[in-house]
């Protein structure tokens, strides 16, 4: 009794095209129904991939072509070659981790015959980042894919800290202001202003005028020698 063929997991990363392959290279000596097809395929299905095929109306699924073709058109991108254009217009899309970017940018560079070098490669996906990492990486050379990722993380944990500090309330500064000063207050400075000081003699004309105060209460005299 033969061994049991040991399958292939597929989470959506990588050729669809080439898991097929892979599935039918393991199981088309073993298997030769579809119905059994059918599961054993399914069952190599992960994460997002599974969820996608959950989500598929009842029956509409009836043979082992019917899934192949429904994998291939339904669940996932086209796999045709990629082109050197197709890799410059690449870029980074808004909230893609670099981390995530490179991946992607990784798996569309493995279906490129243009038959550019690794270091031509991790150029072109280092300069399709977004602008703000550009700026905090400046002109550190990424040769490697390991090394572009590690630069990219460390752009974006200065990012993140420099947007944290930008976003702080700002504490507001003191003003001091004189003290008010309420209205009796005032009327009392006048009063006692006006009590305090002393009747100013009105000279009149050709004479002199003489003012007489008396006690509050009183009558005030005046007496005045007028010459003429």
């Amino acid at each position: 009794m033969g061994s049991c063929p040991i399958l292939q997991a597929f989470d959506g990363k990588g050729s669809p095209n080439q898991h097929i392959y892979y599935f039918k290279s393991q199981t088309g000596n073993v298997v030769d129904y579809d119905a059994i097809l059918a599961c054993l395929f399914i069952g190599t299905l992960k994460g997002v991939t599974f969820e996608r095929f959950m989500k598929l109306p009842e029956d509409s699924i009836k043979n082992w072509g019917d899934l192949k073709k429904l994998f291939l058109t339904r669940f996932f991108e086209d796999d045709s070659e990629v082109t050197m254009p197709t890799l410059l217009a690449t870029k980074q899309r808004k909230g893609e981790s670099v981390k995530a970017f490179v991946e992607r940018f990784r798996n569309m560079a493995l279906r490129c015959l243009s038959g550019m070098t690794q270091a031509t490669l991790v150029e072109t996906c280092h300069h399709n980042l977004q602008t703000s990492l550009l700026t905090q990486i400046g002109v550190a050379e990424s040769r490697t894919w390991k090394q572009l990722v590690q630069q990219g993380d460390q752009a974006e944990e200065i990012i993140v800290r420099v947007r944290a500090e930008e976003n702080k309330p700002r504490p507001e500064k003191s003003t001091r202001h004189a003290p008010e000063v309420s209205f009796q207050s005032k009327r009392k400075d006048t009063l006692a202003t006006e009590t305090k000081s002393p009747a100013k003699p009105q000279p009149t004309r050709g004479g002199v005028l003489q003012v007489v105060s008396t006690p509050r209460g009183g009558v005030n005299r005046c007496t005045a020698n007028l010459m003429y």
